[in-house]
């Protein structure tokens, strides 16, 4: 079976099941969040750095609430930007 291929089966009552293992992965995961100050203080980082992250939606799977920023408690702490070099 090729990585990403779609398994389409006919069951008894024929009932057309549709399988992607994708999907399946997706609903199959349990998120734990944390909220943006726990994630600050995990990664060594300031609160108001965090919020601005998430703002600019650079860590992935954050979603903010009424009562601020919650994070997938495994969301990778966000690369540097690169810069873009100066023009002489």
């Amino acid at each position: 079976e090729a990585e990403g291929s779609t398994l389409a089966i006919v069951d008894d009552q024929l009932n057309l099941i549709v399988y992607s293992p994708k999907a399946f992965s997706v609903v199959q995961k349990h998120v734990e969040y944390i909220s943006a100050s726990e994630y600050a203080e995990k990664h060594g980082k300031s609160h108001s750095l965090i919020r601005r992250l998430c703002e600019e939606g650079r860590i992935l799977g954050a979603q903010q609430n009424r009562s601020g920023w919650l994070l997938p408690q495994d969301a990778p702490y966000p690369e540097r930007k690169k810069r873009e070099a100066k023009k002489k």
